[in-house]
């Protein structure tokens, strides 16, 4: 602030700006006092005035002002500034009690101090000093008045030089304290300047706050919007409750007189009203309000092309459709909602509206399409959930429906079945099934009237709807029966669709669904559950029936086996009464004919022994064959005792008999027999049946010189049976057919060999009875080998 030559002269500096004007001042009055006080010094003496006294207090004023420069220039300003001011205080009272008092000198000597004092010190301190000044002042003027201090008794050179000194120290101190204020007053200024230009920009950045707030809280309405619909989309289940919060969600946030959502309906043809706000837009969607897509409307054009349109002042647009709910609207902003899928990008619109013009910016649009952006996914994740739910309520309900219907085997319940589960799928009106025969169409069952009918009087007619999906196989849907061809001369009013009950491509009828009373356009999704509705419906059908054709060839079949088994027991009774019949004579011939033979009664002729020899073999084949017949229906009857049988034992017991016969027939007869066999399961006399008839056939049926082995062994926990022969073999085409009842292998056989085809029938059915197996081989002129395993356990 003060300029002066020589670095070494000037204050020590200061960050502050007060101290260093403090330090500045306090320089400056160091040296104006050594000065005065080095002229207070050389003055006298130049004069031939002598001061003894003075150069003492100017001596300690020297040294105080040399104590203080040092203090100044170490940096301690402050105690500088206090210690010249206690030095000068203590000066001036000095010169106030020795040279006068109050009316000498010392009075503007307490001037020069106090503003030292003013220039230097704060206010507390500064005040301080006045104060003390001023009790020191009242002090010396009552021991003045007191006589305490005697007259003043200075020289006038001193008085003058004293008083010269504190005059020149007033005018300048007076003129420090003059600088120092215009210093204080330009800063002051400057400081307002800067205070005002503070403000001012104060005041722009307020602006921009505030203008950075609005941003901020329409961004913050935006993000809370944005928000709050996709926390809709994760938690509402329901499109309409999800669209509804939306609208007024926009309106609440952003302070629009109406908010409206439209969607573009499957047939992408008309944009529908579903969600709006306040009565009008209740009244609206009540009206089922839709506005055609690309002609009608600002709604009709932004669905159209894709775009937004915002319209700052409806009647001047020429698109604007005048709402007779909404008369006060002036703006209108439509934005479309977008989708990423490519074959519907646009699914609709957000719509708008305010009573006053011009009250829409491009931000606004911004922040709405945003918002649009937003609800466009929100609505797509909304359809995909409630398409998922009605898709598995679908699938629940065609389970149950697959269920019910296969389990439902009887016609007409399984008719009303089909009808019950079609109109809960699909919530129609009126269902009806006609069954087809691949010409003519029957009534089936009917849900008619508000409910189920056996029988109606409606006839399906050759060339209507019914009878072309039954002979094409392929649905038909009528979403508007009124403008239909094949409706014309029977007019009503409703839809209807017609679908094949089908099997592959036969046909067993056809399902009708009909609406009442207005139309209805059957979406992809009906017509899909209709389906698959309709195949389980066919399977159904042939199951059920095949389940009634089932039903009559199974009651056919009771009445046959009833019938055959009153046959087999009229049989049985008659076999047993034959053989009971044919038993007793044939046992009188036998022993009569056995006492003729040896000649008990009287010798026979030759010829006459020769006859009684074909009696008694006749009459024992006829005793075998009553035997066989009693065997079979003792099986049949399974009246049997099971008995573990002796086989060895029992084959040794036979086989000389065996031999005997194979003797006669030229044949030989050759057995082997194990040792230690378990004894079988079975009963003696069928056992030995079985023996009989295995070993007599082999040696009937080979030629003189062949031979018959048996075998007898076990192998595991069975008893095998073995009985080969070299006779004339059995033709492969019917060694299956040889264990039949009757069965013989051809006639020439039987009449060269005997027989009556139930031999090996009864020999099966024993070895069955008793849990054995019997299996054949055989070659045609080469011989047979029959193997039974007979065995051991229960």
């Amino acid at each position: 602030m003060f300029d002066w030559p020589g670095q070494e002269l000037g204050a020590p500096g200061f960050e502050d700006a007060n101290k260093a004007h403090s330090a500045t001042l306090l320089n400056l009055i160091m040296l104006i006092a050594l000065g005065l006080t080095g002229l207070s010094m050389v003055a006298p003496l130049a004069a031939g005035v002598r001061l003894i006294p003075s150069l003492v207090i100017i001596a300690a004023l020297l040294l105080v002002y040399s104590i203080t420069l040092l203090l100044l220039r170490l940096g301690h300003r402050k105690a500088a500034s206090i210690l010249l001011t206690l030095a000068l205080f203590f000066v001036a009272s000095l010169i106030t009690i020795f040279y006068g008092g109050i009316r000498g000198p010392g009075f503007s000597s307490y001037l020069v101090v106090v503003l030292i004092a003013n220039l230097l010190l704060g206010n507390r301190v500064k005040l301080g000093f006045v104060l003390l000044s001023a009790a020191v002042c009242l002090g010396i003027l009552f021991a003045e008045v007191n006589n305490m201090i005697g007259p003043l008794s200075m020289p006038g050179a001193t008085l003058w030089m004293i008083q010269a000194t504190n005059l020149v120290w007033i005018i300048i101190l007076l003129y420090l304290t003059n600088l120092s204020f215009g210093t204080m007053l330009n800063q002051s200024r400057t400081a307002g300047q800067a205070v005002l230009k503070a403000n001012q920009e104060l005041e722009a950045i307020q602006a921009s706050l505030q203008a950075r707030t609005r941003d901020l809280e329409r961004r913050m309405n935006e993000l809370q919007v944005a928000s709050a619909i996709a926390r809709d989309a994760a938690t509402v289940r329901e499109l309409d409750d999800l669209l509804n919060r939306a609208v007024n969600l926009v309106c609440d946030r952003f302070g629009y007189f109406h908010a409206g959502i439209f969607l573009i309906d499957e047939n992408r043809e008309y944009a529908v009203l579903r969600a709006a706000t306040g009565e009008a837009g209740q009244k609206l969607i009540a009206g089922n309000h839709r506005l055609k897509i690309g002609e009608m409307g600002i709604v009709g054009y932004v669905t159209g092309t894709g775009q937004p349109r915002v319209v700052l002042d409806v009647d001047h647009d020429p698109i604007h459709l005048k709402n007779p709910y909404m008369p006060d609207v002036r703006s209108e902003m439509t934005l479309p909602l977008r989708t990423s899928d490519l074959s519907r990008p646009v699914i609709g619109a957000l719509d708008v509206q305010c009573l006053k013009a011009d009250a829409f910016d491009d931000e606004d649009v911004a922040i709405m399409q945003v918002m649009a952006d937003q609800l466009a996914l929100a609505i797509e994740k909304t359809r995909l959930l409630e398409t998922e739910r009605r898709r598995a309520a679908e699938l629940e309900e065609l389970r149950q429906a697959s269920l019910h219907l296969t389990s439902n085997l009887d016609l007409q319940p399984l008719l009303k079945a089909i009808l019950e589960h079609a109109l809960k799928l699909v919530a129609a009106d009126d269902a009806l099934i006609f069954l087809y025969d691949g010409d003519t169409l029957s009534f089936g069952n009917a849900f008619w009237a508000g409910k189920y009918q056996d029988t109606i009087t409606y006839t399906p007619r050759k060339d209507g709807l019914t009878y072309q999906v039954a002979r094409s196989g392929v649905r038909m849907v009528v979403s508007d029966v009124r403008v239909h061809p094949l409706y014309q001369d029977r007019p009503w009013d409703g839809a209807i669709a017609g679908l094949p009950l089908r099997s592959g491509s036969q046909v067993f009828g056809v399902m009708n669904v009909i609406y009442n009373g207005k139309p209805h356009a059957f979406t992809e999704d009906e017509l899909r559950v209709l389906e698959l509705l309709a195949d389980q419906a066919a399977i159904a059908l042939t199951n059920a029936r095949l389940y009634s054709e089932s039903r009559r060839q199974a009651e056919e079949l009771v009445d046959a086996l009833a019938q055959r088994e009153e046959l087999a027991r009229l049989k049985n009774e008659f076999i047993q009464n034959v053989s009971h019949e044919l038993r007793t004579p044939l046992t009188i011939v036998r022993g009569y004919v056995e006492l003729l033979e040896k000649g008990e009664i009287g010798n026979l002729f030759p010829e006459q022994r020769e006859l009684m020899s074909i009696i008694s073999r006749r009459a024992l084949m006829l005793s075998k064959i009553v035997d066989n017949f009693t065997t079979i229906t003792e099986m049949e009857a399974f009246h049997i005792k099971r008995d573990r049988v002796d086989i060895s034992g029992l084959l040794q017991m036979m086989m000389a008999d065996f031999q005997a016969s194979a003797g006669q027939a030229g044949i030989s007869l050759v057995e082997t027999i194990e040792p230690s066999l378990p004894r079988v399961i079975g009963n003696t006399t069928h056992v030995q049946l079985v023996l009989e008839n295995l070993v007599s056939n082999a040696i009937k049926f080979t030629p003189e010189g062949g031979k018959v082995e048996i075998h007898l062994h076990r192998e595991a926990d069975v008893v095998m049976l073995e009985v080969i022969d070299t006779g004339v073999g059995i033709p492969e085409d019917e060694i299956d057919r040889i264990f039949e009842r009757l069965y013989q292998v051809d006639g020439s056989t039987t009449r060269r060999f005997g027989g009556t085809g139930l031999g090996l029938a009864v020999v099966k059915e024993i070895v069955a009875y008793y849990g054995g197996e019997i299996s054949v081989r055989s070659k045609l002129g080469e011989g047979s080998a029959f193997s039974v395993k007979f065995v051991t356990n229960l």
